[in-house]
This record gives structure tokens, C-alpha cells and sequence, in this order.
């Protein structure tokens, strides 16, 4: 049914906007770009897909970098001097003046858009972290920030006295209002040799291998609006080397359980990297390959790990157990349903000259949100597959398995089950109830033969 729901298509999905995207100046080790256009001529403006935030920003072109000119736009509509967003997990700061003009997505436009203009005084550095190196204010300078969050939609549109959204309202905020028409969901590719961003795509729920998608539960949505979703289960995995005196290298934490809620995942395409607690993080390390350690502890930057390598068939998957959205609880009870996704060693290892480059960062001590234990899952977890957000169900959604850049022959790894069967928490195991319902059995078929 899924399969002939997607080969017949409704006619709304003609709407669908597919925006082109490519990769920064870092290549694999940093973001991934659109090109937008702003105001009246249309100006071109790279930006950074970011959907851990929810604010436009791009950089102004009259401080010498490339970006763009508000005096060169008759659209162009100024609001309020010196705003300050507030800091980027990373550590980036970002000013400007707030505004509004012309936007164009690929070929849908915004009218009268909101968004920052930045202005970067001379001699301020930015400094975003990519895998624990810091970035130049070149990369900072030379192109914006896309945020993809977006605000309740059942929300009316904050106002002041003169008609005018109060400071910086997100973009697509507004992009949703303006275009009521278009099914209000966003999916994200970076995998394969063509990444691109599709605006208003059809998400039908179902078997991911014929092109469904999975929704993840949406436990956090009285608290954001961000591309949250609860983790169950993360495993790291190797494959045996094929001697006899050779083990595979694995391990698995159940945050079920330690909290019947798992862990808060950010699902973040404006983080290079996938951050983690300092106690995961040295779980992580000793997982990988011999001759792995720590490095970037220099500075302010995110320690991460680097490694002399001279292949990536030594490196571990990487899967993770999301809490599916048609799980159930009830008196506490979690009926346990789930669904696995993985990431395979060419989406978070970059191999330079001998070295290899592992994008996953040491977030800090105390790595939490809303109470409980906490992570990022940055570009890698984008490369390795399919991921959309629905605005009007506010559940992220897990898309196929995308194959590396490099090869289109397919997923480059295969999901196993990280959960742990017997200390679940509330979850309800299968395998433990068969497990008890046995023992129960042979106590009393013992009780009944013997006495």
C-alpha cells in the first residue's frame, strides 16, 4: 500500500520545492550550503542548513565579505539595529540588524521575509567548531545560517503597534503562512552524490525500504520546537576481521534503563559533528581502533578523536534505537516499540593523509536537556539517512538509508539491535516476559511432578 501510495501521487505534491544543496569549504568536515536569493534585484546568498535552529541570517556584503548588500535592494525593509541572537551551541554569536525582504527558495518566493543582516566588527573571530577545530572567520564571514524550526503554526503572528513581526521571527514561520497551499514538511538528503533539501515532500508512514518513512515520538513538544526525538538504545558495532583470534569490538547503553524517557536527541544538520556527554565520549573512544585519541582540547573547542588509519573497515556502526510515534504507554508502562537506523563509518570518519578524523566531539560533563541525558546527532547522522520533520504533527521523521557520496550502490551498513533485553526499565521486553513465563512454567511443572 505504501509503494502505491507513493507512485501515485496527489497533485498537490507538484508543489514540491527541491532546493540543491552542496558542501562548504570544509567538504565533509563541515556543513552543507544552499544558494538563496535576497531582495529586489535578487541578490545570491549562500547559507548553511541548520535545522537546530530557527532564524535567516546571512552576512553583510558591504563589510567586505561576500553576502548581502541591503542598500542595493529597493525592498529592503529595516526593523531594529543591534540584535543579538542568542549563542549557538557551538559558541557562535551572531549581530545585525533585524529585517525584512524578498526571499526566493529554489522557485518559491517569501514575501517580506524576516531576517538578520550580520555585522562582524573588525578583529571579532567566530568561534564555531567543526570536529574540534575552530573556524576561521572567513568561513564565519563568507555565508549565513538557514534555520529550519519552525513556530506552532496554531500561533498568530506577534506584532507590534505597526503591523511589523517584533524582532526576528523565523523564517519559515512565516514561509508556512504564506504558503498554506503546500504540505508542511521539510526532508533532508546528504547522503549519495546529490544532496539536496526538499520543501512541502509527501511523508507516508511505513516500511523505509520502499520509501516510507518512520516518525519518531514527539515526547518533547511541550518543551521545544526543535527536530527533537528520544533515543532508546545507541550501539557501536565492529565486523569481526575474519581471523579466529580476532573479536569484534561493540558496545551498548540502554537509556531506558536509566529513564523511562531515553535520551533527548537533537537531530542537528548545523553541527558537524555528533556531540555526546564526556562519559559517553570515552565509552566511544575505547570502542575505536587502536591508535585512537583525543585531540582539540586546545582553547575553547570540543575535544574530538582523531586516529592513525589506513582504512575505515576497522571503525564501528553506529546504531541507535528511536521510540517510534506508534508506541504506547499506559501507568507508566512503555510497550517498547521502536525502530533502528545506523551510521556507518564513511558518514563520521574523514581520512586525511594517514589520519583519520572521527566527527564525534565531547560535549561536557553535564550533556543535558530537559532533565535527562542528552545528544546531538550532527551532518553524520544527515549522511547516512533520509531525515524530514512534519510541522503539523511536530514529530521528526527517519527516512531510507542513504548510500556514502562516494558509491551509489547502496547502504554502507546494517542496523543491530542495541537495546538491552533484560534491565529495560518500564519498557516492556519480549524476550524478558518469554524469559519469565519459561521459569514460571518449570517451577510449577517441577512443583507438579515431583509433589
Amino acid at each position: 500500500l505504501v509503494a502505491l501510495s507513493l507512485l501515485v501521487a496527489p497533485a498537490w505534491t507538484d508543489l514540491v520545492v527541491e532546493v540543491p544543496l552542496s558542501w562548504g569549504p570544509l567538504g565533509p568536515l563541515g556543513l552543507c550550503e544552499a544558494e538563496i536569493s535576497v531582495g529586489t534585484p535578487p541578490q545570491k546568498v549562500r547559507v548553511s542548513i541548520d535545522s537546530g535552529s530557527s532564524i535567516l541570517w546571512v552576512p553583510n556584503a558591504s563589510l567586505g565579505s561576500t553576502g548581502f548588500m541591503p542598500n542595493a535592494s529597493s525592498s529592503y525593509q529595516l526593523d531594529t539595529h543591534d540584535v543579538q541572537l542568542p549563542a549557538y551551541a557551538d559558541g557562535l554569536r551572531v549581530s545585525g540588524d533585524s529585517a525584512h525582504d524578498d526571499i526566493l527558495l529554489g522557485k518559491v518566493s517569501v514575501h517580506a521575509a524576516p531576517f538578520l543582516v550580520r555585522s562582524l566588527p573588525s578583529g571579532q573571530r567566530s568561534n564555531a567548531v567543526v570536529t574540534g577545530r575552530r573556524l576561521s572567520n572567513t568561513r564565519a564571514e563568507s555565508s549565513g545560517i538557514m534555520g529550519l524550526a519552525v513556530c506552532p503554526l496554531d500561533l498568530p503572528e506577534d506584532k507590534d503597534e505597526n503591523g511589523k513581526s517584533k524582532l526576528v521571527e523565523g523564517l519559515f514561520c512565516r514561509f508556512w503562512r504564506e504558503h498554506d497551499d503546500m504540505p508542511k514538511a521539510i526532508s533532508l538528503e546528504f547522503g549519495g552524490g546529490h544532496p539536496k533539501m526538499l520543501i512541502g515532500p509527501q511523508l507516508i508512514e511505513g516500511p523505509r525500504e520502499v520509501g516510507g518513512v518512520q516518525f519518531a515520538k514527539g515526547l518533547f513538544l511541550d518543551e521545544t520546537d526543535l527536530w527533537y526525538a528520544s533515543v532508546r538504545a545507541i550501539g557501536l558495532h565492529t565486523k569481526n576481521s575474519g581471523s579466529f583470534l580476532s573479536l569484534a569490538r561493540s558496545m551498548a547503553v540502554d537509556f531506558n534503563s536509566h529513564h523511562p524517557m531515553g535520551a533527548a536527541a537533537l537531530l542537528d544538520s548545523g553541527a558537524a559533528a555528533i556531540r555526546v556527554s564526556t562519559g559517553f565520549f570515552e565509552r566511544i573512544l575505547k570502542v575505536m581502533p587502536s591508535g585512537c585519541e583525543r585531540s582539540g582540547t586546545e582553547g575553547n573547542t570540543f575535544p574530538s578523536i582523531e586516529c592513525q588509519c589506513t582504512d575505515l573497515e576497522s571503525f564501528p556502526t553506529f546504531t541507535l534505537s528511536f521510540e517510534s510515534s506508534r508506541n504506547w504507554r499506559f501507568l507508566g508502562l512503555d510497550m517498547g516499540v521502536d525502530f533502528l537506523t545506523c551510521i556507518p563509518p564513511v558518514a563520521y570518519v574523514v581520512k586525511d593523509r594517514g589520519i583519520c578524523r572521527v566527527a564525534v566531539v565531547d560535549g561536557g560533563e553535564h550533556h543535558t536537556a530537559f532533565g535527562i541525558e542528552a545528544m546531538v546527532l550532527g551532518v553524520p547522522f544527515f549522511r547516512s539517512t533520509v531525515v524530514a520533520y512534519d510541522v503539523h504533527r511536530r514529530e521528526v521523521a527517519i527516512g531510507t538509508l542513504t548510500p556514502p557520496a562516494d558509491s551509489q550502490d547502496g547502504p554502507a551498513c546494517e542496523c543491530t539491535d542495541p537495546k538491552n533485553w533484560w534491565s529495560t526499565g518500564k519498557r516492556l521486553s519480549g524476550r524478558r516476559v518469554a524469559v519469565c513465563l519459561a521459569f514460571v512454567a518449570g517451577v510449577a511443572t517441577y512443583v507438579f511432578l515431583m509433589h
